[in-house]
């Protein structure tokens, strides 16, 4: 369905909904200051469907959800939020400080540059991280606290572990066990 718009529509008038496909687009209209300036706040969020998709956000800040099946999910620029849903997903933040939660399955995770945090709840599977940076990154942990978990160096790679049921959260690439400690975790609410 489509309807023709005037000649004085502006960004923030806009609302697009597209049906039958894995796209929806809102704006998030700009925030008015003390001082009367406009702070411009540009929000795209994408929802994907039950089979396999490929979505791409914007260099603003996205909000990106893969719902069901193996989704690749590129953030681009801004602070995004991606959240893979089920199926085993591959996740890149971009540039910001983006927040990237796998959902379901084993996933893999990429922040790219800026203070990425990575969620983490017990029965989403093994999240694969390939790039944690100790000092810079979260994890933040659902329904979980530090002291649930055991850290252990495996190889090359660091194995977040839930302690009484031995399951694995998540696998860090290229970190040394050692440099993770409790000052790398939030605990979401």
């Amino acid at each position: 369905m489509l309807e023709r718009a005037d000649r004085n529509l502006t960004p923030e008038d806009i609302r697009t909904k597209i049906q039958d496909t894995a796209l929806s687009i809102n704006e998030i209209p700009g925030l008015v200051q003390a001082d009367g300036s406009v702070l411009e706040a540009f929000v795209t969020e994408e929802i994907g469907s039950e089979f396999t998709d490929f979505i791409h956000g914007t260099d603003s800040a996205d909000n990106l959800y893969g719902n069901e099946g193996g989704d690749v999910l590129i953030g681009r620029g801004g602070h995004d939020y991606l959240v893979g849903g089920d199926g085993i997903d591959i996740l890149f933040g971009g540039n910001g400080n983006d927040v990237l939660d796998g959902g379901k399955d084993n996933d893999i995770l990429n922040g790219g540059k800026g203070a990425d945090r990575f969620v983490f709840r017990s029965g989403d599977g093994q999240d694969k991280i390939l790039d944690y940076r100790d000092g810079e990154d979260f994890f933040a942990l659902e329904k979980l606290t530090f002291e649930d978990l055991t850290i252990t160096q495996a190889d090359y790679s660091t194995l977040i572990e839930v302690t009484n049921t031995q399951e694995s959260l998540a696998q860090l690439f290229g970190t040394q066990a050692d440099l993770i400690g409790v000052e790398d975790f939030i605990v979401l609410v």
